[in-house]
């Protein structure tokens, strides 16, 4: 009973120290887009309890079959808006859990045991789950990577990293995993492809890449975890469309999915070119805005509230949907009328995504602090303001003039001249305990790829998992960057998947050489 309890104790501590920035931060963290997780699944519980909800108080709720007209008020009324379909209200799910729970700390506690569940499962197929190792391996991920500040954050970023493990580890050892460990995994998978849909997008990329290499090049590629990876996305496209339907019958409009490609190929060039050149003639609803061109950022096109600059944001209920019902068709004719350019552009994107990150956010700016205010409760805004991140003092901070790795804010632009040897690295602890564990981890786990004389099929399957996890964190960069916008977040929600690898290669090599080798006997020769 004791050692039950005194596990129980264990894991207790493990969860903590999963989340534990949110600790020091005094509350979990808010971004700008979580009131969006909440709202429409907090609105739905209300009306079904018969409570009110103080997240979205003005929504009116549409009976079944009825049309919504939603008022068109000042932009950046967050109570008036039509539902957006990149917030997913399975995430919402889980945040409201919280809400429904009174306390908002569950969601993260749910986010950091999920965490835990997938190094536990990772540790059970690469080099054997035992309590030591597990406990060495959260702690040392949550201290030494940004993991901890994703399962502390209020947005379903940490599950990017999730479902990159969970496709690579069922495509790996699918075949030899028993019922239990499989349900965990698609489990897993499948929580992180409903959260959110640029999820739905890296697993999609990563079957279709192992499903070529299984049958044109004899991959070793688990058929059970193709299998189980393509349920979860059927699982994904099945949650999306139920999330439609539900939303036109209650709030009597279907979900706007925000024009993101449309709005990368403007700001990249190829999409501005294309309007000066063919609008009015090519039809489309964005031609009414070539007067607001150049736009310097996918971001301004889509949320700025200036209705000199901003597109998305300022435009009425039916410009809004117009824009997100064409984007496909005039990414299409972008790319035929420049598709060198549109490739160098997302060539371009994808790099830069690729080597930028840093935890600047979990600090609040002025317009952070303006949006929470507007659209947070006041029993979650009063813990909020009194948090270390509210207050911009959490030691996460980077130098404007970083280079590459620790690249400044976009404003600034990704890559600039640096200043002396000091630029090169954070101004904070933290992002340079995170840069110097990152950069050691790259060139231990480039060591898996040197020829070995002699390799057993443990270390052919670390290899191949190596290769779709890396390859995973690259398809987060050219899904967040080259179809979305280079984000120093996108990049640094994926990045301890890295040094994950580089401790389960040394984990796996040390038990290996702890495995004696027998001595050659001499032979005695017989008698005749």
């Amino acid at each position: 009973m004791l050692r039950k309890i005194l596990l129980l104790f264990a894991l207790l501590g493990l969860l903590l120290v999963g989340f534990w920035p949110a600790i020091f931060n005094g509350y979990p963290f808010f971004h700008g887009d979580t009131p969006s997780y909440f709202r429409y699944v907090d609105v739905a519980v209300a009306r079904v309890t018969g409570r009110s909800s103080d997240w979205a108080p003005s929504i009116p709720l549409a009976s079944p079959g009825s049309a919504l007209a939603v008022p068109e008020t000042a932009a950046g009324d967050h109570t008036a808006k039509t539902p957006f379909a990149g917030r997913s209200i399975y995430y919402g799910a889980l945040l409201e859990l919280g809400e429904v729970a009174g306390t908002i700390w569950l969601s993260v506690a749910l986010q950091a045991a999920a965490f835990m569940l997938t190094i536990a499962l990772i540790l059970h197929h690469t080099v054997g789950f035992n309590g030591p190792t597990f406990a060495g391996s959260v702690i040392a991920l949550s201290l030494a990577t940004p993991v901890a500040f994703f399962s502390s954050y209020l947005m379903p970023d940490l599950f990017a990293g999730v479902t990159i493990l969970c496709v690579a580890a069922l495509l790996i050892y699918g075949n030899s995993m028993t019922r239990g460990v499989l349900l965990a995994w698609v489990g897993l998978l499948c929580a992180g492809l409903l959260f959110h849909s640029s999820h739905v997008l890296i697993a999609m990329v990563l079957l279709s890449v192992c499903l070529i290499g299984r049958f044109l090049f004899q991959a070793p590629v688990s058929s059970k975890g193709l299998i189980s990876v393509a349920f979860g996305l059927a699982v994904a496209f099945g949650g999306d469309a139920v999330f439609t339907i539900a939303s036109s019958r209650m709030f009597g409009v279907t979900p706007i999915r925000p024009p993101f490609l449309m709005a990368r190929l403007i700001a990249d060039g190829p999409g501005e070119a294309f309007l000066r050149d063919r609008c009015p003639q090519a039809g489309f609803a964005v031609c009414r805005f070539v007067d607001r061109l150049p736009i310097s950022t996918a971001h301004v096109f889509l949320w700025s509230a200036d209705p000199k600059t901003g597109v998305l944001a300022p435009a009425d209920s039916a410009t809004k949907r117009a824009l997100a019902d064409e984007q496909f068709r005039f990414a299409y004719s972008v790319l035929r009328y420049d598709p060198i350019g549109v490739a160098a552009a997302a060539l371009r994107n994808t790099f830069v995504q690729s080597v930028t990150f840093s935890l600047d956010e979990f600090n609040l700016n002025n317009d952070d602090r303006y949006n929470l205010r507007r659209s947070v409760p006041s029993r979650h805004l009063q813990m909020i303001e009194k948090t270390k991140g509210w207050a911009d003092t959490l030691p996460v901070g980077v130098n404007r003039y970083a280079l590459i790795l620790t690249a400044p804010s976009l404003d600034q632009g990704i890559i600039q001249q640096t200043q002396g040897l000091s630029d090169l690295f954070p101004a904070e602890p933290l992002p340079a305990v995170f840069l110097i564990v990152l950069l050691i981890s790259i060139l231990y786990t480039a060591r898996i790829f040197l020829p070995r004389d002699h390799r057993s099929s443990r270390d052919r399957d670390m290899r191949n998992l190596v290769l779709i996890t890396i390859f995973g964190v690259l398809v987060n960069a050219f899904v967040c960057g080259a179809l979305s916008e280079p984000y120093e977040r996108y990049q640094a929600r994926v990045i301890w998947l890295i040094p994950l690898l580089a401790m389960l290669i040394y984990l796996m090599r040390r038990r290996r050489d702890a495995v004696p080798v027998p001595s050659a006997q001499p032979v005695t020769p017989q008698s005749p």
